[in-house]
């Protein structure tokens, strides 16, 4: 009875149905939110171990795995570039092992960033056009083909579009928090990668066409010196620190760059027919987000709103000075209708300058140092499938739809060839070996810095051959960063030869990556072996091509009478046929 007698709880009297609305509204934003999460999640996690480890992936592994001192002197001295991904990468290797928790974390990386993208375009247009640009940015075979890198590529991209949605925030609201929340995205994106700080030289030039009050100037002026210190220390880095680091980069080419574009699109590779119609749809759909033709961008509801648009239009300007909100020059075909308004031309604004200042940036930086690679740039990918989502809203709605369709139609028939395609195939290479091996085989790497991948599957199998060159594959790391790169090339010459001199009369694995053909490959390895002082009995006896990989197989003449046949590598099936 006692609960009987109880007051009913009733809703307090001071929430209105404002505030119902407002909750209402604030819950389905974050069902969206999460539902966008789940579906960019499902494309990046799909097949997540079953391509191969490659070089770089396997270097992340072995430097997460130093210890402390080893680890903060190869990041002070020779890796300081991704030195914030290493860091976490040292925590998260602590809970697992494999293929497929090494990549995760770049998976969980670049669904957020879906979901930051949705965030950008929220701030200026429709929740419509905000899906769209998520689900394009979501479904983009180059973003998913990097989210399944255990690199800090998505790391990168993620931390650029945070500091890009807070510095907007920042300018918008002028608090203390924003500004806060933008240094250490900013800070933080560039110690994930360096070429991050691309992004921060967009957000610049975008302030600079803003021409915000004299308040913000000078907020952003602070802001930006204390972001200068944070970074102050990879600047020295760079400029005191570059032994050579992107020795592999090619020289500048246009095609290089058209190439770029194209991943930006969500094509991969210029042999395949998706490539050009993804590439023109897609940059079609930006032109027209920035230059809309009146024919395309009237519709029935622009032409019912328009006499409204334009009473807010003439409507006069509020106190704090800020643009008003209609548009302020309409053609007779009702030409930039709604995009002229002020939030949505500062938004379009800055995907323009996001996109077109960092490859700028980069071309000059080329003519200087070779940096002109298209996963260093993917921290200028976001602007592309967002600016596409506010081309694909300007489209009528049966023409809306079907570009819609043809362009999930093209990324999906591209993200088959992500899930089979390994990079390089050091896991078929490692097996090749284990099981073709004999007792007292010894094995040497072609390039210490290839032994990282292959140690990480030779232990696996214990009738491996023994790796003599190089010792270790972190020895050869720290080498590298104790005398720096030229004395570690001839240190790692002079180490060859007593590796050499200590395998007589054995049977010799060679390994290394496939960038020459394979004739020159066997004519590396015996000039090699002669300045060794080999004996001159040694016979080269089996070739083994993999994606990426070759593998080479020396025998003296004394042990074995298999006729001499020439260097014929085989194919990547028939290696894997035997076992």
């Amino acid at each position: 009875m006692a609960s009987l007698s109880r007051p009913l709880a009733y809703p307090p009297q001071a929430e209105t149905e404002k505030q119902l609305r407002l909750h209402s509204r604030s819950r389905r934003e974050t069902a969206i939110v999460f539902c966008l999460f789940a579906l960019a999640l499902l494309p990046r996690v799909m097949a997540l171990g079953a391509r191969s480890l490659w070089l770089d992936e396997a270097a992340t592994e072995g430097i997460a795995r130093l210890s402390w001192r080893h680890f903060w002197l190869l990041l002070s001295r020779h890796e300081a570039n991704m030195g914030l991904y290493y860091l976490l990468m040292r925590g998260w290797l602590r809970w697992g092992h494999g293929a497929a928790w090494l990549r995760l974390p770049s998976a969980l990386f670049g669904a957020l960033a879906v979901v930051v993208g949705y965030a950008l375009l929220r701030r200026g247009f429709s929740r419509e056009t905000a899906i769209l640009g998520a689900l394009l940015l979501a479904l983009n075979p180059f973003a998913i083909a990097y989210s399944q890198d255990a690199r800090a590529y998505s790391l990168a991209m993620l931390l650029g579009m945070l500091s890009t949605l807070f510095f907007m925030r920042a300018i918008e609201n002028r608090r203390l928090a924003p500004w806060l929340a933008f240094d250490l995205a900013a800070i933080a994106a560039v110690y994930a990668h360096f070429f991050a700080v691309l992004v921060l030289a967009a957000e610049g030039v975008w302030l600079l066409w803003l021409r915000p009050g004299r308040r913000v100037w000078k907020k952003a002026a602070a802001h930006g010196a204390v972001i200068l210190a944070g970074i102050s220390p990879l600047a020295c880095f760079v400029l005191w620190r570059n032994d050579g680091q992107l020795f592999w980069v090619p020289p500048f080419a246009f095609h290089i760059l058209g190439k770029i574009l194209g991943n930006f699109a969500g094509a991969l590779d210029r042999s395949e027919w998706q490539f050009w119609p993804l590439a023109l749809a897609v940059y079609g759909l930006c032109l027209l987000a920035v230059w809309r033709p009146a024919a395309l961008s009237l519709s029935i509801r622009h032409v019912s709103g328009f006499g409204r648009i334009f009473a807010k239009a003439s409507a006069p300007k509020s106190k704090s000075g800020r643009a008003a909100l209609g548009a302020k020059k309409f053609s007779a075909a009702g030409n930039l209708v709604g995009i002229s308004q002020p939030a949505r031309r500062r938004l379009v604004m800055l995907f323009v300058v996001w996109l077109l200042v960092p490859i700028l940036l980069c071309l000059l930086i080329s003519l200087w140092q070779r940096a002109l690679v298209n996963r260093f740039l993917l921290v200028a990918l976001p602007p592309v499938p967002l600016l596409a989502a506010i081309g694909l809203r300007e489209l009528r709605g049966k023409f809306r739809w079907a570009a819609v369709a043809a362009l999930g139609a093209l990324s999906l028939s591209l993200l088959p060839r992500l899930y089979r395609a390994p990079l390089q195939d050091w896991r078929a290479a490692a097996a090749c070996i284990a099981h073709r091996a004999r007792p007292g085989d010894r094995l040497i790497v072609y390039g210490g810095y290839c032994a990282l991948p292959l140690e990480h599957y030779l232990r696996r199998w214990p009738r491996s051959p023994r790796l003599v060159y190089p010792r270790s594959a972190n020895a050869y790391r720290l080498l590298t960063l104790r005398h720096g790169k030229l004395a570690a090339r001839y240190g790692g010459i002079v180490a060859l030869w007593r590796a050499l001199a200590g395998v007589r009369r054995r049977r010799l694995w060679l390994v290394g990556l496939a960038f020459f053909p394979h004739f020159q490959l066997n004519r590396v390895t015996m000039k090699c072996l002669r300045h060794a002082g080999w004996p001159p009995g040694l016979r080269f006896r089996a070739g083994y091509h993999f994606t990426g990989v070759d593998v080479a197989l020396f025998a003296p003449e004394a042990l074995t009478a298999e006729s001499d046949r020439s260097f014929r590598p085989k194919s990547q099936a028939e290696a894997r046929g035997s076992y």
